[in-house]
């Protein structure tokens, strides 16, 4: 996160200096920082909607393997009460996108 905002404003002082357009150094820190918080402060906020919606109580986990084995043990999880799937992690292409 930092790491990319950092080599914005890096890119942008380069670009400053060659074209020397006048900015003062002030204004680098100044979008550093806005950014800074754009950046977090958004990441933040989605992941705070994504927790939103509760499991109640139950702890969500991801389940690899989306074959039949990967059905049988999201049913017997959301029958435990305890655990509840939210997704299917798998390597084969073929089995994407079928179980919504």
């Amino acid at each position: 996160m930092s790491v990319g905002v950092t080599a914005s404003v890096s890119l942008l002082l380069v670009t400053n200096s060659r074209h020397a357009c006048g900015c003062s150094g002030a204004v680098f820190i100044i979008y550093w920082a806005l950014a800074l918080i754009y950046v977090a402060g958004s990441r933040f906020i989605v992941r705070a909607m994504m927790n939103y919606r509760s499991s109640g109580g139950t702890q969500r986990v991801a389940i690899y393997g989306a074959g039949s084995a990967g059905v049988q043990l999201a049913a017997a999880l959301q029958r435990s009460g305890r655990y509840h799937p939210i997704a299917f992690i798998d390597d084969n292409e073929s089995l994407q996108h079928q179980y919504r």
